[in-house]
């Protein structure tokens, strides 16, 4: 069995090398393409139900039937790989990073089943079937064919899951202005840990200051919603241009929501002024240039340029009251 752990841990590699494939391939379809990945996800899927079922009860199967059970799974791994690496072109590189987080998580999951298979061997059989877990394995191959095929589709998925990361940065500061402002958590308890903290309050001129990064971060949240309604409304991907133009919008967002969190560190205290100005100068550059080239993107109309103009008066404003508000820790 050794060998066969090898073997996956080899394709694992050799997959993992892919995350910056360049996408060259022009004939294969998409529909083929996700066709492909479906079927060899669910042979794989099938394997580990057949060799997890077959471990659930006498009689067992020695190592060498365990082995001929486990054999199928390289080649089609093997398959998974070369089918990833001829991701169609017109797919766009945020479908590829989709399917390549999809194949690796696959993979991995066989290697670590391969080895929980091993490990049974060495226990009692009512031992062993404790520490065999396939739903990992199996969820993972459900998850890859449930992707999205459509690229709109995928980026506009991307900006849902980093629209929640910026809501949940934009409640842990409303949640340090409401604590200060009630004037909770501000020392540590004296019946509490000895080596507990002081937990910083907040100055007068820290809690002036705060409505204003907190409408900051705002601005993203609206950026991103609209974003991901115009993208509903008129996103396309029929041509090549268009996809890597919602590629870029998709990268842009994702750079954002980074730039938002470490943001959201500088305005909590003990407050450093010059850290918080400069991090509210690189996030409203951040805002700044997704908002600037919107009006320009093929998915933009007449209606999207007034929320846009809307936003870029909101950046202006909340980074200049931060800028005018020397606030001290």
């Amino acid at each position: 069995m050794d060998d066969i752990v090898t073997n996956i841990s080899k394709v694992k590699e050799d997959i993992i090398g892919l995350r910056h494939h360049d996408l060259t391939c022009m004939g294969q379809s998409l529909e083929n393409f996700k066709e492909t990945i479906a079927s060899l996800s669910k042979l794989i899927a099938h394997d580990v139900t057949k060799i997890s079922l077959m471990l659930g009860s006498p009689p067992y199967p020695d190592i060498e039937t365990l082995k001929s059970l486990f054999s199928p799974m390289i080649p089609r791994l093997c398959l998974l790989q070369n089918t990833l690496e001829q991701t169609p072109k017109v797919g766009g590189r945020t479908l590829y990073k989709q399917y390549y987080q999809g194949v690796c998580s696959i993979v991995e999951s066989v290697e670590e089943f391969c080895k929980q298979v091993i490990a049974f061997q060495s226990y009692p059989r009512s031992e062993g079937m404790k520490l065999l877990r396939t739903a990992q394995a199996l969820e993972n191959c459900d998850q890859i064919v449930n992707i999205p095929l459509k690229p709109a589709e995928i980026v506009r998925k991307k900006i849902q899951d980093e629209t929640d990361l910026i809501r949940d940065a934009f409640e842990e500061l409303c949640s340090v202005e409401s604590a200060r402002s009630d004037g909770e958590l501000s020392d540590a308890s004296d019946d509490g840990d000895e080596f507990e903290q002081p937990i910083p309050s907040l100055s007068s001129r820290h809690r002036e200051i705060l409505p204003y990064c907190l409408a900051l971060v705002k601005v993203g949240l609206g950026m991103l919603k609209k974003l991901s309604q115009a993208i509903k409304r008129s996103g396309r991907s029929e041509k090549l241009e268009e996809v890597e133009e919602l590629d870029k919008i998709g990268e842009m967002c994702s750079l954002v929501t980074s730039t938002v969190d470490d943001f959201v560190i500088a305005a909590e205290p003990p407050l450093s002024y010059e850290a918080l100005k400069e991090a509210a100068s690189e996030l409203s550059k951040k805002y700044l240039e997704v908002l600037n080239i919107v009006p320009a993107c093929h998915f933009s109309t007449e209606d999207d340029e007034n929320w846009v103009q809307i936003l870029r008066t909101a950046v202006d404003h909340n980074f200049k009251k931060i800028k005018e508000n020397r606030c001290v820790a």
